[in-house]
C-alpha cells in the first residue's frame, strides 16, 4: 500500500526536626500473622515466584526494547486520498504524463471489490472519508485516461452511496463541504457521470457556495490558512501567491501531501515536487518495496538520495547488497553490472566514478557529459532490447536550451570579472596567480541556475580574499569594495544586514570565529569532534577532509601551553586523537606531533594516579569523552544528576550515553533538543498550535524556565481564533493550550480537562483511562483519515502489562494494610474512621511504579494513623487521654507503659510499632539513624493538634495568623510524607532535611490542603462548633465579607500556594532532590482531587470508584480484546 506522511501529562518544629540515634532499649516489633501477610512478604523478597516472574520480567523487557526502537523508527500512516492526489500531478515539461506513475499503477491494484479505495474492514460502515478517497482515485485515473473499467465501479460505488456525503450527522474529514463538492465539479468537468440524481448533485454543489460565501468577509490569517488547506476542493478560485505563503521549509504545504500536489497540480514550483518524491522514496523503501530493495541499482541510489536529503534510513537494508561477497553471488555480480557497482560506490560513499567520486565533481559538468551522452532512443538490452520512454525526447530537450542559454550567460559574466580584475589592479601585482577563470569555473560549475548569476558573481570575488598577503593597499581595496557592494545586494535581499557575516572565512573548521581572531585549542577540540561524529555516521567526507586539514595546519597550537585551554584539553583532545586513529582517520601531522600529543594524556593520568579524592573522580567523569572505555562506568553514574544530566554539560552526558546507555541521560539530551528547537523558533514546532503548546508545557514541566512568549501570539483568543485551529475549532489544540495555561481530542476529553484539572487528577487513574480509551487501531481525521503508527500496538501491549501486573501487587499491598490494622488492633477504635483504602488509594494512585513499594506502605500506615489521631484529638479522647499519649511519644522508649486508658494503649502502640519498624528500614536505606526525626514529626502533630483542642475548650478565637500557623502541621501530612521521602531513592542528609526550601515545600503543601479542607468542611464544623480559615476570615471583618467571597479569598490563597510549590518542584536549584519534590507535589493534587468539590475524605462513598478502579477492577480495553493473555497472567 502506498504510504504518505501525516500533516501531520508551629510547621518549622515539625519540618526541622533533624535525625537522631537509637538508644534504650530496642524497638518492640510484632510478629507477622501468618496466612496473606506472609505471602505478600515472601512476593516482595522474589520468594515462590519461580519462573513465571522471571518470564514475564523477560517479556517485558523484549517489549520495551521493541517500543523503544519503533519509537525511534520513523512510521509513515497510509493514506489513499493523498496517493491520488499526487497521481494527479503531471510530469515537468509533460502534462499529458504523470509525474508518479507509481501512485496510478497502485490506485489500479487497490480497488475493493465494491468499487471503493478506503481503509475499511470487513462489516464496517461507508464513511464520508471513504466516498471522499473513492473520488479522488476516480479522479486521478480519469486525470491520465486509463483503468475505464475501475472508473465505472467507482462511480457506481459513490452513486449507491452518494446519501452519505449530504448527511451531516456523520463525521466528515476537515474541509468536506469543500473539497468534495469540489472535486465533483472537477469531475463533471472531465465529463464524469454519476449515477445520482442532477437535484442531489446541485444540493451537494450548494454546500460549497454556502461555505465560501457565508465568511467571504473574513480576512484573517485563520481563514486564509484554511483556503490554502482545502485548496484541492477550489482549484482555480484562490490566488496562488496567497497559498505560497503557507509554503514550509521542507517544501510542502502543512506537510500535507494532498495540499501539495493540488498545488503542484495547479502551479508548479521545485521545492514542493522535491518534498514529494522524497515522501515517496522514502515510503517505499519503509515499506521495503520489492521494486527498490530487489534491484542493486535502484536500493543503492534510493539509501544515497534518502540520506543526502536528511532522511536517516537505515543502512541496514544496503548491507546484504553493498557486502562484496553478496554482491557477487548476485545476478548483477554474475552479469558484472557496471551501473549497479557504480551506486554502490556512491552509496558507501568504472571509469569516470573512480576517477571522480560524487563528492569532487562539479554538477554543471556533470550536467554536460549526461547531456551529451544522452540518447533520446537509447534502450536497455537485457534478454531483449527496452526502449526507454518517449518523454526522453522533451527531457533532452529541455536539457539543451537549460544548458545552452546558461552558458551564455556565464560567459558574460567572466567577461565582467576579467574588467574587474583590470578595475581593481589585480593583474598589477607580480606575485599574484592569475586564476579568475579557475574560480569562476568553481561558482558555474555549482552555483549553475541563471537567476544566481549574484552569487557566482560573489563566489569568484570572495576568493580572492586568499591569495595575497603583500601590497596592501591593493588587495584590501579590491577587497573592500568587492565585500561593500556584494554586501550590500545580499542583505537588500535577505532584508538584513549581512555585510559583516562576508568577511569571516571559511578555513575547514567548526567554532566561534571572527575575521582576524587566532585559532584556540578550543576550536581545535569542536572542530576534531566534529569530524568524529560525521565519520561516526560515514557522512561528509568532503567536510571530513577539510577539517583534518584544518587541524593537521594548526596543530602546533594544540601542543603550545602558552595559549589558553579549555578544561580537561590535555585528557579530551588526545583521548580524541586516539578515537580517530582508531577511525582510520589520518591527520597530515607528523607522528612524532601526534606522539607527543598522546604523551600528554598519559604523564596527565599518572601524575595523579594514587588521588582517590571525590573531587579527581568527579574531574575524570567530566572529561570522560577523553577517557573512553579506561573508565569505571558505575563510579561515573554517582554524579549523574536530578535532570539526567551530568555536570549539566551535554558533551559529558552525550559521551556516557554512547559507552552507557541511560533512560535519564538520554530524556535530558532529548529536552535540551526540544529546547533548542524552541529558542530557535523552529517552525515545525512554531507554526503548529498543539505541538508548540505541549512542546511549552513539558519543557517548563520538566524544569526548563522557557519563556511563555512564543506561546502568546497562539494562546490569546483572538489569535487563536484567526488561526487555522481556531478557524477549524480544533479541540486538540484547545485542549493542548489549556493544558499550557493551567502549568481535543473529543468533547468528552475537553469535558474531562476542564472538570479535572491537572492538579486534580491522579496518575494511576489517569494511566487506566488513557489505556481503556487507547485504541491501536485507532485513526486521525484531517482531509482524509490517517491510521496511527503500527508501534501503538506495543505500547499498548506494554502499557497493559504493566497496569495488570502493578494491579496485582497493589491487591496484595491492600491485604497486607488490611491485616496490619486488625494486628494493631486500630478497627476496634469506635471514634476512628476506617479509611485504610482512601490512604492507599493516595498511595497507589501517585507512588505507582512497582519498586516502591515500601514508600506506599509506609505512606499508607501513616496515613490511616494520622487519621486515628485526628479523630482521637477531635472527637475520641478527653483531656487527659490526649496529654497522656503525647507524654508517652515525649518519652517514646522510655515509656513504663503508664496508659490513661485501653484507647491511648493502642493508639500508642500502633504508632511505637509503625514508627520503629518504618524508622529501621529507612535508617538502612538512608545510611544513617533517622527514627528519631520520625518520632519528632508525630510529637510535632500532636502538640499542634493539642492547641486546636485547647482553642475549642476555651473558646479562644485565634488570628488569621496564628490559626495558620499552627494549621499547616495540624493538617497531618507530615508523617504521611516526610517520612516516605526516606524511601523513595535519593538520600537525604540533616542538613537537606533543616533547610528552608525543605520547610517552604512542606508549607506551601499543608497550606493548598488545610484551605480546601476548610472551605469544603465549613458547614459541617460550624455545626461542630468549631473555628476554620472561612470562619475566622467572616468573624474578624466584622460581618463585611459574606462566606462565599471568604471561600473565594480561601481559594485565592490556595491557587497562589499552588503555583508556588510547582515552581518549586520544577526548579533545578536547591537542596531537596527532585524526586523527593515531587513527592510534596504528589500530595498536593490528592488533597486536591478530594477536596477540590466536596469533603471526598470524609464521604464513605465519593472515592470508593478511585479505589476500585486503581486496585481492584480489571482493565477494559476499547477494542475487542487482543491482549487477554496479558490481562489473564499467562
Amino acid at each position: 500500500m502506498m504510504m504518505l506522511l501525516l500533516p501531520s501529562s508551629s510547621s518549622s518544629c515539625c519540618c526541622r526536626c533533624p535525625g537522631g540515634q537509637f538508644h534504650g532499649a530496642p524497638p518492640r516489633v510484632m510478629a507477622p500473622r501468618r496466612g496473606v501477610t506472609r505471602v505478600y512478604i515472601e512476593k516482595r523478597l522474589g520468594v515462590g515466584g519461580g519462573n513465571a516472574s522471571s518470564l514475564q520480567d523477560m517479556h517485558r523487557k523484549e517489549l520495551q526494547a521493541r517500543t523503544r526502537d519503533q519509537l525511534q523508527t520513523l512510521e509513515l500512516s497510509t493514506s489513499l486520498y493523498d496517493t491520488a492526489w499526487v497521481a494527479m500531478v503531471p510530469l515537468l515539461g509533460s502534462r499529458q504524463h504523470p509525474c508518479f506513475p507509481q501512485c496510478v499503477e497502485w490506485i489500479l491494484q487497490n480497488q475493493q471489490d465494491d468499487g471503493s479505495w478506503g481503509t475499511r474492514g470487513f462489516g464496517v460502515a461507508v464513511t464520508r472519508d471513504v466516498l471522499s478517497s473513492t473520488l479522488a482515485c476516480v479522479l486521478a485515473l480519469k486525470r491520465w485516461n486509463v483503468g475505464q473499467e475501475h472508473i465505472r465501479r467507482g462511480l457506481d460505488f459513490i452513486g449507491r452511496n452518494f446519501s452519505i456525503a449530504m448527511d451531516e450527522q456523520i463525521a466528515a474529514p476537515v474541509g468536506f463541504n469543500i473539497t468534495f463538492p469540489g472535486m465533483l465539479s472537477l469531475a463533471m468537468g472531465m465529463d464524469l457521470e454519476f449515477p445520482v440524481r442532477q437535484t442531489d448533485v446541485d444540493r451537494l454543489l450548494h454546500l460549497r457556495e454556502i461555505e465560501l460565501e457565508r465568511e467571504a468577509g473574513d480576512h484573517s490569517y485563520g481563514r486564509k490558512a484554511y483556503m490554502a488547506y482545502v485548496t484541492e476542493g477550489l482549484g482555480n478560485l484562490l490566488e496562488w501567491d496567497e497559498i505560497m505563503m503557507f509554503q514550509r521549509k521542507n517544501g510542502s504545504f502543512f506537510n500535507c501531501p494532498s495540499t501539495t500536489a493540488a498545488t503542484l497540480v495547479n502551479h508548479y514550483n521545485d521545492k514542493a515536487l522535491q518534498y514529494l518524491n522524497c515522501l515517496l522514496v522514502c515510503s517505499s523503501w519503509l515499506e521495503r518495496d520489492e521494486e527498490i530493495m530487489l534491484d542493486i541499482t535502484t536500493c543503492a541510489m534510493a539509501f544515497r538520495l534518502l540520506r543526502m536529503n536528511g532522511y536517516h534510513v537505515s543502512s541496514v537494508e544496503l548491507s546484504p547488497v553493498a557486502e562484496a561477497s553478496s554482491f557477487r553471488e548476485s545476478l548483477q555480480g554474475y552479469l558484472n553490472d557496471k551501473k549497479s557497482l557504480l551506486e554502490l560506490y556512491k552509496a558507501s560513499k568504472m571509469k569516470y566514478a573512480l576517477k571522480f567520486p560524487f563528492y569532487t565533481t562539479l554538477d554543471r559538468l556533470d550536467h554536460k557529459r549526461n547531456i551529451e551522452r544522452f540518447d533520446a532512443k537509447d534502450s536497455q538490452m537485457l534478454k531483449t532490447e527496452y526502449l526507454l520512454p518517449h518523454a526522453n525526447q522533451d527531457i533532452l530537450a529541455l536539457a539543451v536550451e537549460d544548458f545552452s542559454s546558461s552558458q551564455s550567460i556565464y560567459q558574460d559574466e567572466l567577461n565582467y570579472l576579467e574588467c574587474w580584475v583590470k578595475e581593481n589592479r589585480l593583474h598589477e601585482l607580480k606575485f599574484a596567480r592569475q586564476k579568475s577563470a579557475y574560480f569562476y569555473l568553481s561558482a558555474a560549475g555549482t552555483v549553475f541556475d541563471p537567476e544566481m548569476s549574484d552569487a557566482r558573481i560573489w563566489w569568484d570575488e570572495h576568493h580572492k580574499e586568499e591569495l595575497y598577503s603583500e601590497q596592501v593597499e591593493i588587495v584590501f581595496f579590491a577587497i573592500f569594495n568587492s565585500v561593500n557592494q556584494l554586501g550590500a545586494k545580499v542583505s537588500a535581499v535577505q532584508g538584513r544586514d549581512v555585510t559583516k557575516h562576508l568577511i569571516e572565512i571559511d578555513d575547514g573548521s567548526w567554532g566561534t570565529r571572527g575575521f582576524g581572531v587566532a585559532v584556540t585549542r578550543d576550536v581545535l577540540s569542536s572542530t576534531l569532534a566534529c569530524v568524529l561524529a560525521l565519520k561516526r555516521w560515514n557522512v561528509g567526507q568532503e567536510h571530513i577532509r577539510r577539517g583534518l586539514d584544518f587541524i593537521g595546519r594548526n596543530f602546533s597550537i594544540a601542543m603550545d601551553e602558552q595559549i589558553a585551554a579549555p578544561v580537561g584539553f590535555n585528557i579530551t583532545f588526545p583521548g580524541m586523537l586516539s578515537l580517530a586513529m582508531g577511525m582510520d582517520l589520518e591527520f597530515p601531522v607528523r607522528q612524532t606531533d601526534v606522539d607527543r600529543l598522546l604523551h600528554l594524556r598519559e604523564i596527565e593520568l599518572e601524575r595523579e594516579a594514587g588521588d582517590h579524592s571525590y573531587g579527581r573522580k568527579a574531574y575524570m567523569a567530566y572529561v570522560t569523552e577523553g577517557l573512553g572505555n579506561l573508565l569505571e562506568w558505575d563510579e561515573i553514574m554517582m554524579f549523574q544528576r536530578k535532570n539526567g544530566s551530568f555536570f549539566n554539560c551535554p558533551s559529558t552526558t552525550a559521551a556516557t550515553l554512547v559507552n552507557h546507555y541511560n533512560d535519564k541521560a538520554l530524556q535530558y539530551l532529548n529536552c535540551l533538543l526540544v529546547c533548542s528547537s524552541w529558542l530557535e523558533r523552529d517552525e515545525e514546532i512554531m507554526l503548529d498550535i498543539t505541538t508548540c503548546a505541549m512542546a511549552f508545557r513539558l519543557l517548563r514541566m520538566n524544569g526548563y524556565h522557557v519563556s511563555s512568549v512564543e506561546l502568546s501570539p497562539v494562546a490569546e483568543a483572538s489569535s487563536f481564533h484567526n488561526s487555522l485551529q481556531g478557524y477549524l475549532n480544533d479541540t486538540r489544540s484547545l485542549l493542548e493550550l489549556y493544558k499550557a495555561s493551567k502549568v481535543s481530542i473529543a468533547e468528552k476529553e475537553m469535558k474531562y480537562a476542564l472538570k479535572f484539572p491537572f492538579y486534580t487528577t491522579l496518575d494511576r487513574l489517569d494511566h487506566k483511562r488513557n489505556i481503556e480509551r487507547f485504541d491501536a487501531k485507532d485513526s486521525q481525521m484531517l482531509k482524509t483519515e490517517y491510521l496511527l503508527p503500527h508501534a501503538n500496538q506495543d505500547i499498548l501491549a506494554l502499557a497493559v502489562e504493566d497496569f495488570s501486573s502493578s494491579q496485582s501487587i497493589y491487591q496484595d499491598e491492600l491485604n497486607y494494610l488490611e491485616c496490619w490494622v486488625k494486628d494493631e488492633k486500630l478497627d476496634q477504635l469506635p471514634f476512628a474512621r476506617q479509611k485504610l483504602t482512601y490512604c492507599y488509594l493516595s498511595a497507589a494512585a501517585t507512588i505507582f511504579p512497582r519498586e516502591l513499594s515500601e514508600a506506599r506502605i509506609a505512606w499508607a500506615k501513616n496515613g490511616v494513623l494520622t487519621t486515628v489521631v485526628d479523630d482521637f484529638f477531635d472527637l475520641g479522647g478527653s483531656k487527659e487521654e490526649l496529654e497522656n499519649l503525647i507524654a508517652l511519644v515525649e518519652k517514646w522508649d522510655g515509656h513504663q507503659e503508664e496508659f490513661y486508658s485501653e484507647q491511648v494503649r493502642i493508639v500508642f502502640s500502633a504508632i511505637y510499632t509503625t514508627v520503629n519498624q518504618l524508622g529501621a528500614k529507612a535508617s538502612a536505606l538512608q545510611g544513617r539513624d533517622v527514627t528519631k526525626h520520625l518520632t519528632e514529626i508525630w510529637l510535632c502533630l500532636m502538640r499542634s493538634m493539642m492547641i486546636e483542642a485547647e482553642w475549642q475548650r476555651t473558646k479562644y478565637v485565634p488570628t488569621m495568623e496564628e490559626y495558620m500557623a499552627n494549621a499547616v502541621v495540624s493538617f497531618a501530612l507530615g508523617p504521611i510524607v516526610l517520612p516516605t521521602l526516606y524511601f523513595v531513592g535519593p538520600k537525604l542528609q540533616e542538613d537537606v532535611v533543616r533547610d528552608h526550601e525543605y520547610n517552604e515545600l512542606f508549607r506551601l503543601m499543608s497550606t493548598c490542603g488545610r484551605l480546601l479542607n476548610d472551605s469544603q468542611g465549613f458547614e459541617r464544623e460550624s455545626l461542630e462548633g468549631k473555628l476554620n480559615s472561612v470562619s475566622l476570615l467572616v468573624h474578624h471583618s466584622g460581618g463585611s465579607i459574606s462566606i462565599d467571597e471568604a471561600k473565594m479569598k480561601a481559594q485565592k490563597s490556595i491557587d497562589t500556594s499552588r503555583r508556588n510549590l510547582l515552581r518549586l518542584v520544577l526548579g533545578e536549584q536547591g537542596a531537596v532532590p527532585r524526586p523527593c519534590k515531587q513527592l510534596f507535589w504528589k500530595m498536593c493534587k490528592i488533597v486536591h482531587m478530594f477536596y477540590s468539590r466536596t469533603d471526598g475524605f470524609s464521604s464513605p462513598k465519593e472515592m470508593v470508584s478511585a479505589v476500585n478502579a486503581v486496585v481492584k477492577e480489571p482493565l477494559k480495553l476499547k477494542v475487542s480484546d487482543p491482549y487477554g493473555s496479558i490481562l489473564s497472567g499467562n
